[in-house]
């Protein structure tokens, strides 16, 4: 037989989320030491990242983005991308479980 946990079920569960994005967002970005931290820095590893201030990372970008640019405008992509979002979801949502 299934039981309605209710609504303190649902809360505890959302501020679970909440904490697990939180906290894999600091574990992620945290600082990493430095010499002049009086901690040993880590060795440097090749970045094979991309230039995000280059010009042909932003022409890439707003090719991706071109239906973004189009319903929100260039002012509000931008908002959007200035932004930081965090998603917390139940799971489920439609399934017979």
């Amino acid at each position: 037989m299934m039981k309605n946990f209710g609504l303190k079920s649902l809360a505890g569960t959302a501020v679970a989320g909440f904490l697990a994005g939180y906290l894999t967002h600091k574990m992620f970005n945290a600082q990493k030491p430095t010499i002049e931290s009086g901690k040993p820095a880590e060795a440097k590893k090749p970045s094979v990242k991309p230039d995000y201030n280059s010009e042909d990372y932003h022409n890439l970008l707003k090719e991706q983005l071109v239906r973004n640019y189009q319903f929100f405008g260039e002012e509000g992509q931008q908002k959007i991308m200035d932004s930081f979002v965090i998603v917390v979801g139940l799971g489920g949502v439609g399934s017979h479980c």
